[in-house]
């Protein structure tokens, strides 16, 4: 009669089929959980520079607090900056002042990622300040090369990474 058992080395080569499986799904899965988290920062400062927008076209001037602004942003606020469980949001209006050609949109704001070290930015379409990237209304990189390159954003040129 024949024993129905497993040897040894089928067990081992079995956990070494999962293991080199897992090694390459684990930051697949890291990146794609990183990615899902970068869609949220997105949405909100989006809906972040569409409030400060209505209320620049309805007051004349740049709000620089929430409080002003009619969206409600997750998790717990103050009049300069809301924090999340993934993502900080504040302004940085800092460069515009009363230089700008369309109160409302010459604002930046950025979604600093909590325990990372990088920013997810979005500048109104009239935001004076910055390089061209930012000025236009994309989504740019506020950190160092290393780390906009970790957190999966593209290069654009030297100094300016953004994300899709």
């Amino acid at each position: 009669m024949k024993n129905k058992a497993f040897t040894l080395i089928e067990l081992l080569v079995v956990v070494l089929i999962i293991g080199v499986l897992a090694a390459i799904a684990l930051p697949q899965y890291e990146r794609a959980v990183e990615k899902s988290r970068m869609a949220e920062a997105k949405i909100v400062l989006k809906s972040i520079i569409e409030a400060e927008s209505r209320y620049g076209l309805s007051i004349g001037e740049n709000t620089g607090n929430f409080e002003n602004l009619d969206i409600v942003v997750p998790g717990s606020c103050t009049p300069t900056k809301c924090v999340t469980k993934n993502f900080t949001y504040q302004f940085d209006d800092g460069d515009c002042g009363d230089g700008c050609s369309n109160p409302g949109n010459g604002v930046r704001f950025c979604a600093a990622r909590n325990e990372k070290n990088y920013s997810v930015c979005l500048s109104g379409t009239e935001y004076d300040g910055g390089t061209e990237l930012q000025r236009k209304g994309h989504f740019w990189c506020g950190s160092s090369e290393a780390d906009c390159k970790a957190a999966g954003a593209i290069k654009l040129s030297d100094e300016q990474y953004y994300f899709e």
